[in-house]
């Protein structure tokens, strides 16, 4: 398609009016300007949970942890080698967990230990 001779004062949005702005700014390379403010929601890291609980069970799907609480929202969880692990003391016959694991099979790791090991760095990031 040739385009008129408009002249250099025109802008091609004189010569295209029928088009959306999003075919404009393909055709013209110009971004489109917006006036936007950005707030952020990083808060700084006060505390840090020093102990990791682990428990043995039957689950192997978050979805199916979740379905256990109904609607009522889960405390952090990630589910490894069979086992559930949390920031909740899984020792504890009151936990929110208690239903679904193994409370034989508790057992406590220090967060320091496993941040120093590349693999379960991931679990612990993968937990908060």
């Amino acid at each position: 398609m040739r385009l008129p001779d408009v002249g250099v004062s025109s802008s091609i949005l004189d010569i295209l009016p029928n088009q959306t702005v999003s075919e404009r700014l393909i055709q013209t390379g110009k971004p489109h300007q917006v006036e936007e403010q950005l707030l952020g929601n990083l808060f700084p890291l006060i505390d840090f949970p020093k102990t990791i609980w682990a428990a043995e069970t039957n689950l192997r799907r978050k979805v199916e942890v979740f379905r256990e609480f109904n609607e009522s929202p889960a405390p952090a969880f990630i589910l490894k080698e069979g086992r559930l692990l949390s920031f909740q003391n899984l020792s504890e016959i009151t936990n929110p967990f208690s239903e679904l694991i193994g409370l034989d099979s508790v057992s406590e790791h220090s967060v320091q230990r496993w941040v120093e090991d590349e693999n379960k760095k991931k679990w612990v990031l993968e937990l908060t």
